[in-house]
């Protein structure tokens, strides 16, 4: 999102960059070849349009002596006011850096720079500046931000109490499982102890009284049959 919005600020920047520099003439004037930049649009003295989205435009005239990385002199410029620096006219070049650049405006207010060289059959005039704000990019960020800050700790929230609901209903069958387990090991344990309980009163019985103990005796392997039956059942 970032790169197309800043791709869609470039293109505007190169068309109107592209408008201004074919709006810049070096003429012959009174014997003496003069630089006209009245008929530049915005940076020249015509009424500009109310809906141009320029914070600035700036003309350097090129450095002399120097190479093509420094510019010269600012001699005229529309919009926002340059760093006072561009104006210590007696001071060395100041470097150039062409192409589109990102930089801080007034009120900490982002920019997008494009500079240029201005070239008239192979002679150099001079350098174009100029830049757009990027509020709308900054805003879009902002809304952005603001949607990552709060959607990334909701969809936390909500992932984390589905996974708990979740987790819950995943966690059911396992619990009835367990409860059936503690149901069927109560019943077991209950019915094994009372045919064990019989078979151990019959058996002392038999041998406390051994003229009863052909019917005890007879409890006694009935028992273990039942018993027989119920581990048969449970295996």
């Amino acid at each position: 999102m970032y790169q197309n919005q800043l791709q869609a600020f470039d293109e505007e920047l190169q068309v109107q960059a592209g408008i201004m520099a074919a709006a810049i003439k070096y003429e012959l004037r009174q014997g003496q070849w003069r630089l006209v930049l009245n008929e530049v649009p915005f940076l020249g003295g015509k009424t500009q349009p109310l809906d141009h989205h320029l914070a600035y435009v700036r003309w350097f005239d090129p450095a002399p002596g120097t190479g093509r990385e420094s510019l010269g002199s600012l001699r005229q410029y529309t919009g926002s006011r340059p760093p006072l620096e561009l104006f210590d006219l007696d001071g060395p070049p100041h470097h150039l850096q062409l192409g589109f650049q990102t930089v801080e405006g007034e009120s900490g207010l982002l920019l997008r720079q494009l500079t240029l060289p201005v070239q008239q059959e192979e002679k150099l005039l001079g350098y174009l500046q100029l830049a757009v704000p990027l509020e709308p990019l900054q805003l879009t960020l902002g809304r952005l931000r603001w949607g990552l800050g709060i959607g990334i700790p909701l969809t936390l929230a909500l992932i984390g109490g589905a996974g708990w609901i979740l987790g819950g209903l995943a966690m059911q069958p396992i619990r009835r499982s367990y409860e059936q387990l503690q149901r069927f090991t109560a019943d077991a344990s209950h019915e094994l102890r009372a045919p064990l309980a019989a078979l151990m009163s019959n058996a002392q019985m038999a041998l406390l009284a051994p003229e009863q103990a052909q019917p005890r005796l007879e409890k006694v392997v009935s028992g273990a049959r039942r018993l027989s039956v119920l581990i048969d059942t449970l295996l």
